[in-house]
């Protein structure tokens, strides 16, 4: 609902059932749309998405962040902005992105874009994840370099397999570093920790993969 002060009260001004506006499955007048961002996206990320364990294609991607959630008007998490003479509704939880003309045709609630922003989300957390491995096997290649320095190298272990656990089977395979330090009282629990954040991440993205199969399916089967 839209309103107008009187100068004595406030009147409706415009009504609108945003119910099926949130149907809208991806975007409606927007300057990109799903298919041609994640076809960038893939071009130069191909496979640091396969390395996530992730099937490089849309259901994959909205899966991570789960795709799968519809819109829906009853969910809270509803942010709203005025910019101008135009409001922007934000359904955080369905990652519904709605914008409307307060004063659009017959002077009512015009919807003049809509987005759903879960590809988004999806593409930003894989490019967190792959600076998060590359710089986690930097941090390997540092402890490597001063691996003689037992109290630096274990530091910059349980950095590494902080940022990435799933570094832990290499790390145990490196003679050097396990020669050197798996004497070292905290060698064993960084890589029972580290086995655990991993088993953790695998079930993720067990979880994740079976989401997206789900979502390929053709509707209706």
């Amino acid at each position: 609902m839209s309103y107008q002060f009187t100068g004595k009260s406030l009147e409706v001004k415009s009504v609108r059932n945003i119910k099926y506006d949130l149907m809208i499955p991806t975007s409606f007048k927007t300057m990109d749309n799903d298919q041609d961002a994640f076809q960038r996206f893939r071009k130069v990320h191909e496979k640091q998405i396969m390395d996530l364990g992730v099937k490089a294609d849309l259901p994959g991607v909205k899966a991570l962040v789960g795709g799968s959630v519809r819109g829906d008007a009853s969910k809270t998490g509803l942010q709203a902005n005025i910019l101008d003479k135009q409001v922007v509704l934000d359904y955080t939880e369905s990652r519904k992105l709605l914008v409307y003309n307060l004063e659009g045709a017959g002077n009512s609630l015009e919807l003049t874009s809509a987005r759903d922003y879960t590809l988004d989300v999806g593409m930003a957390v894989m490019e967190r994840s792959f600076r998060e491995k590359a710089e986690a096997k930097n941090v390997v290649a540092a402890a490597e370099k001063f691996f003689k320095s037992h109290k630096t190298a274990m530091n910059l272990l349980k950095f590494a397999l902080k940022l990435d656990p799933m570094l832990v089977d290499a790390v145990e395979k490196n003679t050097r570093l396990k020669g050197e330090l798996s004497k070292e009282s905290d060698w064993g629990p960084m890589i029972d920790d580290a086995h655990k954040a991993k088993d953790a991440i695998l079930e993720r993205i067990k979880a994740i993969n079976e989401a997206a199969a789900d979502a390929r399916k053709p509707k209706g089967k």
